[in-house]
């Protein structure tokens, strides 16, 4: 459980600590403070998402990376670099994930023309909810909704099965499918919204 939970705190707390910017998309939109940016030869999500930086990160990374510390040695995993390493992948997929979900669901404000989408908090919301808790104890159709809708599962679920060997190996090719899923369905939001932009005024 303390994996289980560390794992989706700290790859909520690196996007907050680096993408925090992310959330002002909406009122960029509205106000028409995407003109510069688009203007300007780096991209235009890099320009918004860095843009703020969430300092209450860094709470977050501390407990809940005592968190991951204090049930790595629980569950009786030990210094292990094979076992180290996996860990770091399946937190790179689970922060990657996280960043193109809150990504998506922000950049629905390029059709929907408001400050702030309520999907985007909904989701976080949801993700805090239902992230405490192993799937396993979920319907089946709820399940399944949490982890090919929403990836939810692939953020701590299966990463924290694969780091304490109730799944195979062979499983961290899955969180690295969703990873680059995720970052592949940003991308063509982000184009689509972008392309939709009117400006200030609209």
């Amino acid at each position: 459980m303390l994996i289980l939970v560390a794992y989706m705190r700290i790859s909520g707390a690196l996007v907050a600590l680096g993408w925090d910017g992310i959330w002002s998309m909406g009122q960029m939109v509205v106000e028409g403070d995407l003109d510069y940016r688009i203007t300007r030869p780096a991209p235009v999500v890099l320009q918004v998402g860095t843009s703020h930086i969430g300092l209450q990160a860094f709470g977050d990374l501390l407990v809940a990376g005592a968190m991951l510390v204090y049930g790595w040695h629980g569950a009786g995993i030990g210094p292990d670099p094979a076992a180290i390493g996996s860990a770091a992948l399946l937190m790179a997929c689970a922060t990657a994930i996280q960043l193109s979900l809150m990504t998506s669901l922000n950049c629905i404000c390029f059709w929907i023309k408001g400050r702030a989408t309520p999907f985007a908090f909904t989701a976080v919301e949801l993700e805090g909810t239902v992230g405490h808790y192993p799937m396993d104890i979920y319907p089946a159709v709820a399940k399944a909704l949490l982890t090919f809708g929403l990836p939810f599962a692939f953020i701590n679920f299966i990463p924290a099965q694969i780091v304490t060997d109730r799944l195979s190996a062979t499983w961290i090719l899955a969180p690295v499918a969703a990873a680059l899923t995720s970052l592949a369905i940003m991308g063509l939001v982000l184009k689509a919204g972008l392309r939709s932009y009117e400006s200030a005024g609209h």
